[in-house]
């Protein structure tokens, strides 16, 4: 099967000193090993497979050879700033895969998904550095070229997908690395706030916007109208009394 080629952006354009690894646990880990030691400068890691790949709330996520696994570790000046990071990196998937002439949905708050399936998750953590520097550290997983038979598990068949699977050709996985990686850092460094544009676009791909949605909220199972993503990353909910209700991403575990 031929691989599908593109133009790949430089790493001097990017300005940011990269870190390839064949096999790691997780690279956010390895990340945040690197900054504990001292690593000051802003910097990506890249694994072209994770044995202990992480998702949201612990959760475990499947990561071996065929996918893009890496980690953005940038400085914020302010830890609000890090929940932008983790929206402005899911919409730098999206935007990639639609060069590359794929269409995909955002799923509040870190999910992108071809229709129902999910292709790419992006995880957000922060750590103080040298002096005490934040850093934010966003994980960013894609499946790329990875087959059906990887997701034997009935219930991952039913919920995941790769841009194999969906269509039919094999990418490079460096290649979308750097897509992605270029587009995030370029929206962060313009500004570390969302911008309206950036909601605007999010909300215009944003999965179940307009459709009635569950959501569980500290333990408690919440319904209604997806009425989409506010100023600074909110879910807005509107019940059956047409009351409308917003909620943090830190406080919801699962958005359906």
């Amino acid at each position: 099967m031929e691989e599908k080629q593109r133009t790949k952006p430089s790493i001097n354009r990017i300005n940011k000193r990269f870190v390839i690894l064949n096999t790691v646990d997780s690279t956010n880990e390895y990340a945040k090993k690197l900054i504990s030691s001292g690593k000051s400068e802003d910097f990506i890691v890249f694994a072209f497979e994770q044995t202990s790949g992480k998702g949201r709330h612990g959760s475990v996520w499947l990561s071996p050879h065929g996918g893009a696994w890496f980690s953005l570790v940038l400085q914020i000046s302010d830890i609000k700033f890090a929940s932008a990071l983790l929206f402005k990196s899911a919409l730098a998937v999206s935007d990639a895969l639609s060069l590359a002439g794929v269409k995909t949905n955002i799923r509040w708050p870190n999910d992108v998904l071809i229709g129902d399936r999910k292709v790419s998750g992006c995880l957000l953590e922060s750590i103080k550095g040298v002096n005490d520097r934040l850093r934010a550290v966003v994980g960013i997983g894609i499946n790329v070229n990875i087959g059906e038979e990887v997701f034997r598990d009935a219930i991952l068949q039913e919920s995941t997908t790769s841009l194999l699977i969906e269509t039919g050709e094999q990418y490079d996985v460096l290649d979308l690395m750097y897509a992605v990686a270029s587009l995030a850092i370029d929206y962060f460094e313009k500004s570390p706030q969302l911008s309206l544009d950036e909601i605007d676009r999010i909300n215009s791909v944003l999965y179940k916007r307009g459709e009635r949605v569950k959501l569980i909220v500290g333990g408690s199972e919440v319904s209604g109208l997806c009425a989409g993503m506010s100023v600074g990353g909110m879910m807005e909910i509107v019940d059956n009394d047409n009351h409308k209700s917003s909620y943090n991403h830190n406080e919801v575990t699962m958005f359906r």
